[in-house]
């Protein structure tokens, strides 16, 4: 019998290498599913040189937004189609130390977080929850049960706009 790890940090190493293995991927080299090889669809455990792994970058796209002082324009990442991840600009919302944003492609922004990863993870937290791709009029009307989007983006550290302060 193999006895729980007691050191917390070692715990939550388990539980993510369980994760992972949980959603299709390997625990073992903490290959995610959607990172498994292209070709052969092995994780980096198998030694195969001919593989590839798929490109999961996006490319970075010039979004403008609308703060305080006018328009402003920010590079942004587009996590999947329509939801954009990007860092305010340093004279927008200065007191806020929430200086990621994830946001519709409209300009419709849907949460505020502290870090670059915290956002992305945001994106993935809701991905399923509407087509992003339709206009901010859509998405508004297709997003039903706002209360329980707002505590999935709470869990992975991203808050609503008005209250992430």
């Amino acid at each position: 019998m193999t006895s729980q790890p007691t050191n917390p940090i070692d715990r939550m190493i388990l539980a993510d290498s369980l994760d992972i293995a949980l959603g299709g991927g390997c625990g073992l080299c903490d290959t995610e599913a959607t990172h498994m090889c292209a070709g052969c669809g092995r994780c980096n455990c198998h030694n195969h040189t001919a593989c590839v792994r798929p490109n999961t970058e996006q490319p970075v796209i010039e979004h403008t937004i609308r703060c305080e002082t006018g328009p402003a324009t920010v590079q942004a990442r587009g996590y999947m189609p329509g939801l954009l991840v990007y860092r305010i600009p340093e004279h927008v919302d200065t007191d806020s130390p929430l200086r990621w944003r994830l946001g519709h492609y409209s300009g419709l922004l849907i949460a505020v977080a502290a870090s670059e990863h915290e956002a992305h993870a945001g994106a993935h937290e809701i991905a399923n929850r509407a087509d992003w791709t339709g206009s901010a009029m859509e998405v508004r009307t297709a997003v039903v049960e706002l209360a329980d989007l707002y505590e999935d983006l709470a869990f992975v550290g991203c808050h609503h706009p008005e209250g992430g302060r």
